[in-house]
């Protein structure tokens, strides 16, 4: 009888372990962002202007099996999809145009960085960068 018990305490051992949730590497990322996001314009006969700088709220949210949702408050309702590394860098290509956009960043720790570039012509592109810091839950 004793060892019946045994047997199945064994069996519902593995069975919780077996069914333990392996924890998301990018739930890390998860949350609010502030900082500021400067846009800029580049003329190959003209040089750089920077334009505006901007404060900007991101939320960052996971989707999917890899990729996080970067949406920038205000200013976008969907947001971006990009697929993230483990080491938080992450990438997005869009088709289409004479140079697709470009949408690429990193995250470290509590910070955020990513630009987003666009070339229209051989002459012009466009683009803007955001830098900003993750804020704290409050209880």
């Amino acid at each position: 009888m004793k060892v019946q018990h045994v047997y199945y305490l064994a069996v519902i051992a593995v069975l919780f372990t077996a069914c333990k949730k392996e924890k998301d590497y990018r739930d890390k990322w998860v949350g609010k962002y502030i900082g500021q996001s400067i846009s800029w314009r580049s003329y190959s006969l003209e040089g750089t202007t920077y334009d505006t700088i901007n404060e900007y709220v991101v939320n960052v949210s996971t989707w999917g099996d890899s990729c996080l949702v970067i949406t920038e408050v205000g200013v976008s309702s969907d947001g971006r999809k990009p697929k993230v590394s483990s080491d938080g860098y992450f990438k997005e290509h869009f088709i289409g145009g004479y140079s697709p956009p470009i949408f690429e960043g990193n995250l470290q720790g509590d910070s955020i960085f990513y630009y987003n570039y666009h070339r229209t012509s051989p002459a012009f592109s466009s683009g803007y960068e955001f830098k900003g810091k993750k804020q704290k839950k409050k209880l």
